[in-house]
């Protein structure tokens, strides 16, 4: 008899389920959570970004800091069509004086704007 009931037992256990081994979410659920995965991308992407732009800023003081005679301050812009190109100015120092002109690069190929002086 406890031989049965043991048997008894031991079949009862090995076919009883468990809800939450097999849920799967609905698409609301599965839809939250891949937005959610998707800003959390974003938000990384862009304290990476602040990182690098940190970086650079730091960079431009230091180098400011020493002595110079000329320096360009540009954006990049990457275009599908063509090469990357950079928008920007140039600040150039003799002495006391500073000027400031556009300057454009693309293709290798530099190109610098009217300079005009300006106040320290």
């Amino acid at each position: 008899m406890k031989t049965m009931l043991l048997i008894l037992a031991l079949s009862l256990g090995l076919y009883s389920e468990c809800s939450a081994q097999e849920y799967k979410p609905g698409p609301q659920t599965s839809a939250f959570f891949t937005e959610l995965r998707k800003s959390a991308e974003e938000q990384q992407k862009l304290r990476e970004h602040a990182a690098a732009s940190d970086k650079a800023v730091a960079a431009l003081r230091a180098d400011l800091a020493a002595p110079w005679t000329s320096v360009i301050i540009s954006l990049r812009h990457d275009n599908s069509l063509r090469d990357t190109s950079f928008r920007g100015f140039r600040l150039s120092r003799a002495g006391e004086s500073v000027t400031v002109a556009a300057w454009h690069e693309m293709l290798d190929k530099e190109e610098t704007g009217e300079s005009r002086p300006i106040t320290k």
